[in-house]
């Protein structure tokens, strides 16, 4: 996740919305008790949407296990004191190591192959510091062993002492774009929401549709966007964000959950299977700060990240 940093305490500086007829955005429902209503119907809705057949397919045949490619590794030294330092909490034999993704990644060496990925998480919350800090919450594709990326989530900062949460989408190279009510407000975000998110390719090759849902809250955003990406991977990612150009140190954030795991191949959606070849741990100046665990062998996955202090 990348931000244009403002400078100002939760100023966030977002891209427009793209022309009309170029593609189409809606928040579907207020936090009014009638809309909030109508949102749980469509959140209990959404898992059968995107795959009645979800919990009776096998596994995709090429997303079973992951090819351990990441665009940044830690160096063999700083992998050794990273395991002399947490210890046996993560089999560090077969995790991989980001400076900013703590997670579960599902890779493919075959372009085109990953065209969908859907997730849960309840917001998890975040401590305020008198230092800036800033971290999100996603599902996307791409981006893990490429520069491509199609994401949507929430984010937890801590801005001067106070913390922010807001709720975004984003494509590669761009910026975050913030989910706002159509007269500007950003729709509302706080800790332990319940989250579901999912970005797929449509019946329309280039086509994306991005859904966020916060039942919690009451509403649903969705847009359809055009993206070219390679569709080589599938995350469930806690990061440390990138605030201009430069990655932010992780706050202190609650363990977050993520379940209900799926990718979407050739067509149709599956339940993950993944191992710990698939894990990612987020360490920063050759320190542990967050790591994934508790992922779960039986379908549909889940696994929760912590923040290691």
């Amino acid at each position: 996740m990348n931000r244009i940093h403002a400078g100002l305490a939760g100023a966030m500086t977002a891209l427009a919305l793209a022309p009309a007829g170029a593609a189409t955005s809606n928040v579907i429902a207020g936090p009014d008790p009638a809309a909030h209503t109508q949102l749980r119907a469509v959140g209990q809705e959404a898992g059968p949407q995107l795959g009645g057949r979800l919990q009776n397919d096998p596994p995709g045949t090429h997303l079973g296990r992951a090819v351990r490619l990441l665009p940044t590794k830690l160096t063999r030294q700083e992998a050794q004191l990273t395991r002399a330092v947490s210890g046996p909490t993560i089999d560090r034999s077969a995790a991989s190591f980001s400076p900013n993704w703590s997670g579960e990644t599902m890779q493919t060496r075959t372009a085109g192959t990953v065209q969908g990925v859907y997730g849960t998480w309840h917001v998890p919350r975040v401590q305020a510091t008198v230092r800036n800090k800033y971290s999100s919450t996603w599902v996307g594709v791409d981006g893990a062993n490429n520069a491509q990326l199609i994401q949507t989530g929430t984010e937890g900062d801590s801005v001067r002492g106070r913390t922010v949460y807001r709720a975004w989408w984003e494509i590669l190279p761009q910026s975050e774009t913030l989910i706002r009510y159509t007269n500007g407000r950003p729709v509302p975000v706080q800790p332990d929401d319940a989250m579901t998110a999912y970005v797929v390719e449509t019946s329309s090759p280039g086509e994306w549709k991005i859904s966020l849902v916060d039942a919690t809250q009451g509403w649903r955003f969705e847009t359809t966007r055009r993206y070219a990406g390679s569709g080589t991977s599938a995350e469930w990612i806690q990061e440390a964000t990138t605030v201009g150009g430069a990655v932010s140190p992780i706050p202190a954030f609650s363990p977050v959950t993520f379940a209900d795991l799926a990718v979407a191949e050739s067509g149709r959606w599956y339940r993950t299977a993944l191992t710990s070849a698939n894990a990612v741990a987020l360490v920063q100046h050759r320190q542990l700060k967050a790591f994934p665990a508790r992922l779960t062998s039986s379908t549909p996955q889940q696994f929760s990240v912590f923040y290691e202090p």
